[in-house]
């Protein structure tokens, strides 16, 4: 498909990337809640 298309499919599109890192750093911060504990 067109670049754009290929970038979508590859999860590559801003709001794709920012539901990774926000979901990322979730995690990393229920690991460190459950260190703390």
């Amino acid at each position: 498909g067109a670049p754009a298309d290929q970038i979508e499919e590859a999860g590559l599109t801003p709001k794709h990337i920012a539901a990774t890192v926000l979901s990322l750093i979730g995690e990393h911060k229920e690991s460190l809640h459950l260190i703390d504990i």
